[in-house]
């Protein structure tokens, strides 16, 4: 069974046993979309059980390092400029 942390809505498998407190069991029918929107999402809970998954904004994706040629090209474009060379 799939369980969500109702606070940080990171999610677990439970094997057996009850969802221990502050997680909520997923209804199979919402797996999907626990899957897809978990952790950017709202849980809608009704008398203590998930009845809906509302996704929301995600961060934005952080800028990939540079390559070493993109940084080699970089620390020479500086130097140049910091010498005053034209290339």
């Amino acid at each position: 069974m799939l369980i969500i942390n109702t606070e940080t809505r990171q999610m677990r498998t439970l094997h057996h046993g009850q969802a221990p407190d502050g997680w909520i069991p997923v209804p199979v029918s919402l797996e999907p979309c626990a899957r897809a929107y978990c952790p950017y999402c709202e849980l809608v809970i009704e008398d203590g059980a998930l009845v809906d998954i509302t996704p929301t904004a995600r961060p934005p994706e952080p800028e990939p390092e540079p390559t070493q040629a993109e940084q080699l090209r970089a620390d020479v474009d500086f130097i140049a400029a910091m010498t005053g060379v034209e290339l």
